[in-house]
């Protein structure tokens, strides 16, 4: 696979009819994370990408198989490349660690892995910190468990791979890594179940299990 490189691209904003919904995002627009083109919406002061990352260099092994315990990414099912656009790679928590420890690096402009307190801002500007429906995206569900993206996040389910190396929870799921530690066996994600409207807190999972990852930088 070709390797990443950090750019910037200027690409014509695309205005979205309701500008944000009335929960701060208002338009989407294109920017270079690690060298891809990815949609992104500004809330508040902060950018953020509408697509789950996909990124990769000879640091992260590419679909090996097993328990890993090393920086690690797949896309899910194990096939050389996504199912669908904007999926990304799912990656294991040692893979998140690698980027956001080299983020100036890898994805450039000022990009980085989101954070529980990333995570806290786009939430805190929803009606209800329980409303998962308001970040779900309007397709890339099972049928009946879309959402209504109100703040453009596009949020979709791209399952996940377990520890022994089974992909399950496509369309019905979506889990997705933080850049913080719970504690040396565990990283901190959080989960978006498709069958609840329920935004679950962040909690803690092994370190080798592989999620879904965004991206967000400061204005």
């Amino acid at each position: 696979m070709i390797e990443n490189v950090p750019g910037i691209y200027n690409a014509p904003s695309i205005y979205k009819a309701g500008g944000g919904g009335g929960g701060g995002g208002d338009v989407i627009f294109y920017e270079v994370i690690g060298g891809k083109n990815y949609p992104c919406v500004k809330i508040g002061n902060k950018i953020f990408a509408c697509e789950n990352l996909d990124f990769l260099n000879s640091n992260i092994a590419f679909n090996p198989g097993g328990e890993v315990s090393t920086p690690a990414a797949w896309y899910y099912g194990g096939g050389n490349a996504p199912i669908s656009d904007g999926d990304g790679l799912l990656y294991n928590w040692y893979a998140v660690k690698y980027i956001e420890d080299n983020k100036n690096n890898l994805l450039g402009n000022g990009w980085r892995i989101l954070s529980r307190s990333d995570r806290s801002y786009f939430v805190d500007r929803l009606n209800s910190s329980s409303n998962g429906n308001s970040i779900k995206a309007k397709d890339g569900w099972q049928n009946g468990y879309e959402g209504i993206d109100l703040l453009y996040l596009q949020y979709k389910s791209n399952g996940r791979r377990a520890v022994n190396g089974n992909f399950d929870s496509r369309l019905f799921w979506g889990d997705f890594w933080l850049s913080d530690e719970y504690d040396v066996n565990m990283g901190y994600d959080f989960i978006i179940p498709g069958n609840s409207s329920t935004l679950n807190n962040p909690g803690g999972s092994d370190k080798r299990l592989a999620f879904s990852v965004r991206c967000c930088r400061d204005v």
